[in-house]
């Protein structure tokens, strides 16, 4: 009895990823992105028959996919070379609906599926500690000079 209860409970758990990226496709159709996206490997084609084919576009993470339907960043356009372009049309659905459709795209090539969090106000970027080089196994090569250190610290505490 223990042994069946607890395959079910892994059972469960390992099919939670594969449910959220089934409400991410949900969503796509839902919110309409079929409109001018096809989405080949999922059986979808767009309603305009000049729309991307999201399959064979170049991979993105969850993040990145989330930021460029919220008209947050732009990209090099694949039809003017030099001209960077935004998403044509802003993301209106609900905020807990875009990290659903952002790790649903981004699984699409296998990328990090990983749901962005949820929208919340941006902190300013912090400068990480610099970090210790591990010791070389080989002792043939010199030590970084001292100069070069003390730029690193000094950058690091910026």
């Amino acid at each position: 009895m223990l042994k069946i209860f607890g395959s079910l409970v892994i059972c469960a758990a390992l099919s939670i990823p594969a449910l959220a990226l089934a409400d991410g496709k949900a969503v796509f159709v839902a919110q309409r992105c079929v409109k001018c996206h096809t989405v080949s490997s999922q059986g979808l084609t767009a309603e305009n028959k000049d729309g991307v084919d999201l399959a064979k576009t170049q991979p993105r993470d969850a993040k990145w996919v989330s930021s460029w339907l919220k008209k947050e960043i732009d990209k090099d356009s694949s039809l003017k070379p030099g001209e960077k372009v935004k998403h044509k049309v802003a993301w209106k659905g609900t905020d807990a609906e875009l990290p659903e459709v952002a790790a649903w795209v981004a699984s699409l090539h296998g990328g990090a599926a990983s749901k962005p969090e949820a929208a919340k106000p941006a902190e300013p970027a912090k400068a990480e500690p610099a970090k210790a080089e591990p010791a070389k196994a080989d002792a043939a090569k010199k030590p970084a000079k001292p100069a070069k250190k003390a730029k690193a610290a000094k950058k690091a505490k910026k």
